[in-house]
């Protein structure tokens, strides 16, 4: 049997994700320590944090899905199956986003209602 080298500095996937869950985590806290609890943390999360996070999410996404397929044909299971899941799910995630975001605005306009007017948050 030959042993594949690795290269030097490459881990495992796992291991990779949890290193990336360790900096966010230090970094978040750093923010925090730097920038304090006021209007600048909030739009660097929003501004900056979020959008990373959900391309990290996407990228997480896309590294699974293969590995997925590969467990379905190791224990039998077509992995060409995952592809009808993935479209189900798709319109499912639209589904909660579209009453998600209705539920939101709903609320928003009946607080906007029933604040005095003039308010300015103050």
């Amino acid at each position: 049997m030959t042993q594949e080298k690795k290269a030097p500095g490459k881990f495992p996937l796992h291991v990779r994700i949890f290193i990336g869950m360790g900096a966010g985590i230090l970094l978040g806290l750093a923010a925090r320590l730097i920038l304090g609890e006021g209007d600048a943390l909030s739009r660097l999360v929003t501004g900056v944090a979020q959008p990373v996070g959900q391309i990290f999410l996407r990228i997480i996404f896309m590294a699974v899905v293969p590995l997925v397929v590969a467990v379905l044909n190791s224990i039998g299971v077509p992995g060409e199956g995952i592809v009808i899941i993935l479209g189900i799910d798709r319109l499912l995630d639209m589904a909660r986003t579209v009453l998600n975001v209705t539920g939101d605005m709903t609320i928003a306009a009946c607080v906007a209602r029933l604040e005095p007017r003039g308010h300015t948050g103050r």
